[in-house]
């Protein structure tokens, strides 16, 4: 069986390396990928990341007739490498895909499952609970949940095909040289930075989870649920800004100015002055030690 993930950036890679870890043909498509980097997290052939621009459902149709895919992860959330710094256009974009998406799957007769990685943003100013149901409060969120309706609408159309909706809370890991993952994006930024950073904040906390820990999350769901899955993905662990900061300049040594909306609060930040002590499976430590190792060697 192949797997199809749409979107070459850090999610799609590290998602391709849990499906490649476990047995699974996987073809990578992006636009424009960054191949050098896809091959250091993933370690798949050159000839599986395909550079395609995915414009209406016929190129879709086109890989999957091809190469005979039956189960496609949808990790793409910027396809145009020229809408990176325009957020409203890239969004816009998202959509597009997205439609595009639903039309090839509804024609192809091959797919049996269809991931898609959404976001908790969905839910606006609350945090998922049981009986919480999907508030956007930005742009981003609604969007989101609109593809998700989209997927939704497919397996109404279509009951044979399994869809998995992933709702993941903020993601870090290592990224490519330019990210739409703005928290994995800040960490590169510190760690090749020669000189210090400014960072503004306008956020208490943030929770975090580890590419790692969604990766094989995504495969368990795509293995383990049949039909119609919603699943949101935290951490649970919450870091204040400037302890998260802290512990980035110790583990990268470097300085670090964060520059915060009530001007009364402004300090730099050189060294760790609270000990973190992460609960569950995120480990925050592990985490940036993952990230060091990875960018150590472009240093």
């Amino acid at each position: 069986m192949t797997t199809l993930i749409i979107g070459a950036g850090m999610i799609g890679s590290f998602v391709a390396k849990e499906f490649s870890a476990s047995g699974e043909k996987v073809i990578l498509l992006g636009g424009k990928p960054d191949r050098s980097y896809i091959q250091k997290v993933s370690n798949m052939n050159r000839d599986m990341i395909v550079d395609k621009m995915i414009l209406n459902e016929e190129d879709l149709l086109t890989v999957i007739d091809h190469d005979h895919v039956k189960n496609v992860i949808v990790c793409a959330g910027m396809m145009k490498n020229h809408l990176e710094k325009d957020s409203h256009m890239s969004i816009y974009n998202e959509s597009q895909l997205n439609l595009s998406i639903l039309y090839a799957l509804s024609s192809s007769k091959r797919v049996q499952s269809v991931t898609y990685i959404s976001s908790l943003g969905v839910y606006g100013d609350h945090m998922p609970e049981d009986k919480v149901k999907p508030k956007p409060n930005s742009m981003y969120g609604t969007v989101k949940l609109y593809n998700e309706h989209v997927y939704k609408k497919l397996h109404d159309l279509n009951p044979t095909i399994d869809v998995n909706i992933i709702r993941p809370i903020g993601v870090l890991g290592p990224c490519p040289k330019v990210s739409g993952n703005w928290m994995s994006q800040l960490v590169r930024n510190i760690y090749f930075s020669n000189k210090p950073i400014k960072v503004e904040s306008n956020q208490d906390s943030l929770e975090i989870l580890d590419v790692r820990d969604l990766s094989r999350v995504i495969y368990q769901t795509y293995k383990n649920h049949n039909g119609l899955c919603e699943k949101n993905v935290r951490s649970h662990q919450f870091y204040e800004v400037n302890t998260l900061l802290e512990h980035l300049c110790e583990a990268y040594e470097k300085e670090i100015r964060i520059t915060y909306n009530d001007k009364s609060h402004n300090h730099v930040t050189n060294n760790l002055s609270k000990q973190i002590q992460p609960k569950g499976f995120f480990d925050l430590r592990s985490t940036l030690e993952m990230i060091g190792d990875f960018y150590n060697d472009e240093g």
